[in-house]
């Protein structure tokens, strides 16, 4: 049986980021931003989350899910201002020093 691979590509991450930022959390992310310092910010916020203890930012109470967004879309805007793009690879955010996954 041919097995398909469904990850979603950087700029669909990305873009997934935005969405799940806007829509779940009811955050902007500060004008001007990459979707590289938009997922840079997300990535970060799953990540805490893990460290303390959750397995994603949903498990974790929604006040404090936002305001580590927010904390880190604001932290995002001293990140690179690398745009992701269709041809933008998972190995090259490794060579920025980006991790994407969990």
């Amino acid at each position: 049986m041919e097995t398909i691979d469904l990850t979603p590509t950087p700029l669909e991450y990305a873009r997934i980021a935005q969405r799940i930022i806007e829509g779940a959390y009811g955050l902007d992310a500060p004008a001007g931003l990459t979707n590289y310092q938009v997922l840079w910010a997300w990535q970060a916020a799953e990540n805490t989350a893990e460290f303390i203890g959750a397995s994603t930012l949903a498990e974790l109470r929604r006040g404090l899910a936002e305001e580590l967004l927010r904390h880190y879309l604001i932290r995002a805007q001293d990140r690179p201002a690398i745009v992701i793009t269709a041809e933008t690879t998972y190995d090259d955010l490794k060579a920025e020093n980006i991790r994407t996954e969990n």
